[in-house]
């Protein structure tokens, strides 16, 4: 056989066996960084309670803005 046709075939070879484990490798970066990211920004932000704020009852709401200091409580104290 021609040498030339032998590199070709070896270099397709390589491709094709080492092809898919370098994208799966890049994939895998790039995952572990966006849950690094996503991670980061939902610590960052409230952390009274571990609740969901859409399950929050009117007094962590109360507490959530006295520590935020947003608005005067003196308007929103309804107990």
């Amino acid at each position: 056989m021609n040498t030339g046709v032998l590199i070709a075939a070896a270099v397709a070879a390589l491709y094709l066996i080492f092809g898919p484990i370098i994208l799966l490798a890049i994939y895998a970066f790039f995952d572990r960084m966006a849950d690094k990211k996503y991670a980061d920004t939902r610590r960052s932000g409230f952390s009274m309670t571990d609740k969901d704020p859409a399950l929050w009852t009117a007094r962590d709401v109360l507490q959530y803005m006295e520590k935020q200091d947003h608005f005067l409580l003196n308007d929103f104290n309804h107990e």
